[in-house]
């Protein structure tokens, strides 16, 4: 098929994978994304690869994705080089090599391409592919964060109010949070809440702490909804409710964290804010602990020592207690 024909048959994909004019059918599309792809149309090569990755249409395959990501990049598709990259980065459907990851951010970067600069500078700054560099990472991140990129924003950020490469400076970090922020980065509008709680490079206020740390949670940031959960828990700024404060840790407790686990855990226990669950909070105060969490650690000792949800276990208490004081 020639392009004009390609153009219409990854066209057709498009609306069948939206439901757009005809009913939604994952299936439909790939199979126009395929005839496109045939003709080495890139855009419907990468759009092949997504699927792949993410399993729409089709059971995942990563090295599936890989290979149309490939080849949407010899194409001529240059937002293929990130997922490529990060492939390469993690050794997710090819095998692990940190510096093929380097050179397709950096071929993508050095077109100006954000994201890829974004990435090109994460490697600089963990040291992974390439010698950890503090000054590169920022020239690169600050490369992304002139197109407006919130992560590197965000990156950028970090670096001043760490002072890693360059001397900590909390005013230049909230100036590149705050840009962040109102693209509704999630880290960054935690950040600011933190800022804002210490007083870090401004007056400390719970109330903007609250404001900041409410945006980062509705974003999906796991350390915000904890964060938020905490001020609602405590009545710190705000009036106390652990109802609501439940339903944030509930919401960072599924993306994992270990704080997050822990409160959730005791107000269960408790029956604070939501009905009592002794086997529920067992689990996942159990689930903190395993990842080193000391409150967790403590919180079981004493569970053990006093025979409360579990079986009283002096002995246990006691390793439950070294390990939190380790």
């Amino acid at each position: 098929a020639g392009k004009g024909v390609a153009a219409a048959e990854f066209r057709l994909g498009t609306l069948y994978q939206d439901g757009n004019g005809v009913p939604a059918d994952l299936g439909a599309a790939r199979r126009w994304y395929e005839k496109a792809a045939a003709a080495h149309f890139a855009i419907a090569e990468l759009m092949l690869a997504n699927l792949y990755r993410n399993g729409k249409g089709v059971a995942v395959d990563l090295a599936a994705a890989a290979t149309w990501y490939r080849r949407a990049l010899d194409d001529g598709d240059l937002n293929a080089a990130v997922p490529l990259g990060s492939f390469y980065e993690e050794g997710a459907g090819v095998a692990k090599d940190p510096v093929k990851a380097a050179e397709l951010y950096r071929r993508a970067a050095d077109r100006g391409l954000a994201t890829a600069q974004d990435y090109f500078g994460d490697l600089y700054f963990k040291g992974v592919g390439l010698p950890q560099d503090y000054a590169e990472a920022r020239a690169w991140y600050r490369k992304a964060a002139d197109q407006q990129d919130a992560t590197a924003e965000f990156s950028l950020g970090s670096l001043y109010y760490y002072g890693q490469g360059v001397a900590q400076d909390y005013a230049e970090a909230e100036k590149w949070f705050e840009r962040a922020a109102r693209q509704q980065n999630g880290p960054a509008n935690n950040q600011l809440g933190i800022m804002a709680r210490h007083g870090q490079g401004m007056a400390p206020d719970e109330a903007k702490a609250f404001t900041y740390f409410r945006a980062a949670a509705v974003a999906g940031d796991a350390d915000g909804q904890a964060n938020l959960g905490d001020m609602l828990l405590f009545g710190t700024g705000v009036a106390r409710n652990d109802a609501e404060a439940a339903h944030w840790y509930e919401k960072a407790a599924g993306q994992d964290l270990p704080i997050a686990e822990f409160r959730l855990g005791f107000l269960l226990a408790a029956g604070r804010g939501v009905p009592r669950d002794a086997e529920r909070a067992l689990r996942l105060v159990r689930a903190a602990a395993a990842k080193g969490l000391p409150e967790a650690e403590t919180q079981l000792g004493a569970w053990s020592a006093e025979g409360n949800l579990v079986p009283r276990d002096y002995a246990a208490a006691v390793s439950w207690f070294r390990k939190a004081a380790a």
